[in-house]
């Protein structure tokens, strides 16, 4: 359909617009989130889920699964921004597919939940995340409450015990 080619070009727009951007120089509170957070790139996986989570993380708040992202990103990538950001592109693309699939089900037309996925793709507010990886946390709750709502409709639809484990997992 046009609203399915208009998706998939927007996820085409963004991945040639962002693409070169994504090796930029961190900003903002990556510098101190990944960039020059020596604690947490030394910092061994048990110590994210310990009492030193706050020393290793040097923030104030508890935010786990971010901060695991950011130490795993860490090991992977190292400082280099290229790595980080395209894990956010990811989330970024698997965030508006969640969203298609979430406006089928709640019965929305494809035309209509192709527009919804492309406007998300699109939207600047949204981009933000992709550009300052300390953001994350607004991408993850996006894809993980997308993920959990759609496991809890497929489980009210099929039953089966996995997809309520996934839903309530992600939620």
């Amino acid at each position: 359909t046009t609203f399915r080619s208009l998706f998939f070009a927007s996820v085409v727009a963004v991945c040639v617009v962002v693409g070169p951007r994504l090796s930029a120089p961190f900003v903002w509170d990556d510098l101190t989130a990944v960039a020059y957070n020596g604690r947490l790139a030394q910092a061994g996986l048990g110590d994210l889920f310990s009492s030193r989570y706050f020393e290793v993380a040097q923030e104030f708040s508890y935010r786990p699964l971010s901060t695991f992202l950011h130490w795993a990103g860490l090991k992977m990538f190292g400082a280099a921004p290229l790595g980080h950001r395209a894990v956010e592109l990811a989330l970024h693309l698997l965030a508006a597919g969640l969203l298609v699939a979430a406006f089928r089900l709640w019965g929305a037309g494809a035309d209509a939940a192709y527009a919804a996925g492309a406007l998300f793709v699109l939207h600047p507010l949204h981009l933000e995340t992709l550009f300052c990886v300390a953001f994350n946390e607004e991408i993850l709750v996006a894809v993980l409450l997308l993920a959990a709502w759609l496991a809890r409709m497929r489980w009210q639809e099929e039953g089966g015990g996995a997809l309520l484990a996934a839903s309530a997992g992600c939620f």
